[in-house]
């Protein structure tokens, strides 16, 4: 039966069998990639209104949209236009919407 050596060093497992003079290495990671330019967005929607328009000004398109409505989240369509969404609902809401 050989033995078995493993060494971890920051991201790289080095494994070693002694029968065998063969090294294995696993790189676990990779480099650092480039950090994100977009963030997010909150918009604070005071006056109750069943539509609300929301000039975020993100560099990118919002992938996700987190509705709070009288203190509930809540499920509602959004429709994205460039620099702006614009949430729609069956009655007027104060509330606020995280866009992301």
């Amino acid at each position: 039966m050989s033995n078995i050596t493993v060494e971890v060093e920051s991201d790289v497992v080095n494994v070693t069998m002694d029968d065998d003079p063969t090294v294995f290495t696993v790189q676990i990671g990779g480099p650092t990639g480039t950090s994100g330019s977009g963030g997010y967005y909150r918009h604070e929607q005071a006056s109750a209104s069943d539509e609300w328009v929301i000039e975020h000004g993100l560099s990118q398109p919002i992938s996700a949209c987190h509705i709070v409505c009288d203190g509930a989240q809540v499920l509602a369509p959004w429709v994205e236009d460039e620099g702006s969404v614009t949430i729609s609902f069956g009655k007027p809401y104060t509330g606020y919407a995280v866009l992301s």
